[in-house]
């Protein structure tokens, strides 16, 4: 049977066909939306990002797939440039102690940080290399050769011969020790596997859901992704050491310097310099300053290693033996009581020792008796009546030390005990808890003293702790002791850690002027430059404090200052060092003194007020000219212009109200007119100031002013005559 349909049906059966099938997709789509068939699946444009760009990860021993992507933008395609680049290979420099470093300053290679994987398995930890990761190699050459072109330092061919053999066992030595390195990894390695394959390992460190054999599995699997890492780094040193004992030695200037001054290679490594005769050295040798500081003291002590933190705190000394006599001597014993109002000994807030040299001191024969007083601060009632005991006991003690000033109370003045000190005292020691505390040595300017200690058990190495120079012009030595409270492990919560104070400001007192200032000045960088406070925070030779502090003074400017004066003492020290018998040799020229940080106090009476939205500084436009301020300041003369770049730290000035920092200063500028210079200087002060705290405002006499410095001071500027500021 044939089925006929019209046109016109067919026409009407194909519309209403269409319009069920259109019904019909959209019902299927919305109903399938509601399952997942399949994975999605990510697909990529070829216009996204053509470069990733990781971070350094702080995690070796993670594997993440995820990574910070950095865009690139479509580039045309340009022709490939072929360049050869040859990357300098750093080598790493070990400090071996106490072998003091060479002249040159070697390739530091800093270790990357490597945070261990945790894991259920005991492994020991890879030790990161000190490698450069994937160097390039230069050609080698064959022939093992010393370079001596361009040289001024003569040496001899035995000398030359010397420190060749040297340099050969320095870095046999380091192929040896890389290679044993690399046989440590492989062995890791191998056991990583061997447990990755051994389920009763697996099963051994596996518990509960959280360690899964699949995650320890996991974790072994990290292990050796790191450790493969490390193993790659020593595999690449060990060619670039290959290929530097196949080139032979190539002593640079300073290397020949060196080996004209007694060193060579060691023959651990060959980057590292030590003295043939350790009594050469310079610091810890015979003659060296570290046993010369030790020798210095009152209660010298043997060696040239500095005093432990142990011997510090409990007022210990190697070569002397020490005698509690609080008691036993009646006489102290009575004056004690006095003080402190209780029998027997007190409540050992004041105590007396004695010491007298022993068979371990060098220079028993030459050395008498030393009595000494020491003092807590803590107790308040001895502290404030110590004087009276000084004076009851006047002629019998030597040395003072007073303890844990500043611990209680941050504003404890020390002024009236250091000026009841007895000219019979030779040596006076401060523990300092309070950097407030130290203002009180000015006591003591005017006192013969043959040594002073500056401890600190918590602070010893904080910055900002300052010195007035002009307290210490008599003190003949400044024992310096360093330690560093993080790298000692204490035994209990409330052990000290004490350490000599690292002093990085050089400040002065109410009263003091410029020319006061100039004194103490020549005291820092002249008398005194060989003590370790005026050496700043790194000390030797050439070092200084970089900040001056003027904020407990009327200063208003530097102009009055002579630091052309102190530029010419700092240079004659620096080229005529006398703990260094090459310092003339080394002497590189001329240096200007320059300081990072200015400290001046807001007016502290007027307008100025109280309160941290008015303080004022009021300074006249005539203190700007010629007060070389762009000479002084660190990081503004000479200029460096681009593409050289310039790494001098910036210079800062700050405004202080009872030894704060005051944010919101108006600066008030006197005067009608600035010259040309005053103008330069008032420009680098201005932008000093806003490295910090800028001002909130500048109030100037003249429109003109106020022009000119408008062109690089975005904030307010006030017209204020003096007829109407009053």
């Amino acid at each position: 049977m044939v089925l006929y349909l019209s046109r016109r049906k067919k026409m009407i059966i194909g519309v209403v066909a269409t319009a069920f099938a259109v019904g019909l997709s959209f019902s299927i789509n919305e109903t399938l939306t509601n399952y997942s068939w399949k994975p999605v699946l990510i697909s990529y444009s070829p216009k996204a990002p053509s470069t990733i760009s990781k971070n350094r990860p702080n995690d070796t021993g993670y594997n993440s797939p995820v990574t910070n992507a950095k865009f690139d933008p479509l580039k045309q395609p340009e022709p490939k440039k072929v360049k050869k680049t040859v990357p300098e290979i750093q080598v790493p420099k070990i400090e071996e102690k106490p072998l003091v470093s060479k002249p040159e300053t070697k390739p530091e290679i800093t270790k990357k940080p490597s945070t261990v994987v945790e894991s259920t398995v005991p492994i020991s930890a890879p030790r990161p290399s000190t490698r450069a990761s994937s160097p390039t190699f230069s050609r080698s050459e064959t022939t093992p050769k010393v370079n001596s072109q361009n040289s001024s330092t003569v040496l001899s061919q035995g000398q030359l011969d010397a420190a060749s053999r040297a340099w050969y066992t320095g870095v046999g030595s380091q192929i040896s020790s890389t290679r044993s390195k690399i046989k440590q990894y492989e062995a890791e390695i191998a056991e990583l596997e061997r447990r990755i394959n051994d389920p009763a390992s697996l099963k051994l460190y596996t518990y509960g859901e959280k360690t899964t054999p699949e995650k320890v599995k996991e974790g072994f699997k990290a292990k050796i992704w790191e450790a493969n890492n490390w193993k790659k780094r020593e595999e690449d040193y060990l060619k670039v050491l290959e290929e530097e004992k196949a080139r032979g030695p190539r002593f640079t200037e300073l290397d020949r310097k060196s080996i004209a001054r007694g060193m060579l290679p060691t023959k651990e490594n060959h980057n590292v310099w030590g003295f043939v005769n350790p009594d050469d050295n310079p610091v810890t040798g015979k003659n060296g300053t570290y046993r010369k500081r030790n020798e210095n003291r009152v209660l010298n002590i043997p060696g040239w290693a500095p005093r432990s933190p142990h011997g510090i705190a409990t007022q210990e000394f190697e070569g002397w033996t020490k005698q509690d006599v609080s008691t036993s001597n009646e006489e102290f014993k009575k004056a004690i009581e006095e003080i402190t109002g209780s029998s027997g000994s007190g409540n050992g807030s004041i105590k007396v020792f004695e010491y007298t040299p022993n068979d371990k001191n060098p220079n028993k024969s030459s050395k008498s008796k030393i009595t000494a007083v020491s003092l807590d601060a803590n107790d308040e009632n001895a502290f404030n009546k110590f004087q009276e005991f000084l004076a009851k006991t006047n002629g019998k003690i030597d040395a003072v030390v007073l303890k844990n000033v500043g611990d209680k109370n941050k504003n404890q003045n020390i002024d009236k005990i250091l000026r009841a000190l007895p000219e019979k005292v030779q040596k006076l020691t401060l523990f300092l808890e309070s950097k407030n505390a130290i203002k009180g040595l000015r006591a003591i300017e005017n006192k013969k003293l043959k040594e002073l200690e500056l401890y600190s058990n918590d602070l010893a190495i904080d910055e900002n702790w300052s010195i007035n120079p002009n307290a210490v012009k008599n003190v003949d030595y400044i024992s310096f002791d360093y330690n560093n409270p993080a790298t000692f492990q204490k035994q209990n919560p409330n052990e000290k850690i004490p350490g000599s104070i690292l002093f990085d400001t050089l400040r002065w007192d109410s009263g003091d002027n410029a020319d006061k200032i100039t004194e103490g000045l020549k005291v820092a960088f002249g008398s005194k430059i060989y003590q370790r406070p005026f050496q700043g925070r790194q000390g030797g030779k050439g070092g200084y404090p970089p900040n001056l502090d003027f904020s407990d003074t009327d200063i208003k400017t530097i102009k009055q200052i002579k630091f052309d004066e102190i530029d010419n003492i700092f240079n004659e020290n620096v080229k005529n060092w006398k703990e260094d018998k090459y310092a003339a040799d080394d002497y590189e020229g001329f240096k200007v003194l320059k300081f990072t940080h200015l400290y001046f106090s807001v007016d502290k009476n007027g307008s100025g007020g109280t309160t941290s939205n008015s303080h004022t500084f009021t300074v006249s436009a005539d203190d700007f000219d010629k007060s070389n301020y762009s000479k002084r300041l660190s990081g503004i003369e000479p200029e460096i212009k681009p593409p050289e770049r310039d790494l001098r730290p910036k210079p800062y000035i700050y405004f202080r109200s009872a030894g704060q920092n005051q944010q919101n200063v108006t600066l008030k500028l006197t005067g009608s007119s600035l010259t040309e210079d005053a103008k330069k200087q008032l420009k680098v002060f201005i932008e000093a100031v806003g490295r910090g705290y800028p001002f909130a405002k500048i109030e100037v006499e003249t429109e003109e002013i106020k022009k000119q410095i408008s062109s690089y001071y975005n904030k307010t500027i006030e017209v204020k005559t003096s007829t109407s500021s009053s």
